[in-house]
């Protein structure tokens, strides 16, 4: 797993997180977890909210609780805003979808 800004303003090119952008919003943990036969993804955004990672088939799945339900996650975006000690998170959107059902699910957690 790599996080990294695409400045799609720009050129479209990657660039890497600095260290704070990586402690304070954006940045993750992932480890090896045999209780799941996968890894264990936290989010440093909400690190309530663990996130499974794991080979199913030819594909890799990350599976969480999206709400309440869940799901494959397919997409995500963190917005934070620039604070005197580095970004601050200001909420988190989840897209994926729901296991059970195959549906589409959503849902924006703003962090206490």
């Amino acid at each position: 797993m790599i996080a990294y800004w695409v400045l799609s303003a720009e050129d479209g090119r990657r660039e890497e997180l600095s260290w704070i952008e990586k402690k304070k919003a954006y940045g993750f943990d992932i480890n090896p977890d045999p209780s799941v036969k996968g890894y264990k993804m936290t989010l440093v955004a909400d690190p309530q909210r663990p996130i499974i990672v794991k080979k199913v088939g030819d594909a890799v799945r990350a599976v969480g609780i999206i709400d309440g339900r869940p799901a494959v996650l397919e997409k995500m975006f963190i917005k934070a805003s620039d604070g005197l000690t580095g970004p601050k998170v200001e909420y988190l959107e989840l897209h994926g979808k729901d296991l059970q059902t195959g549906g589409k699910c959503y849902q924006k957690i703003v962090p206490k």
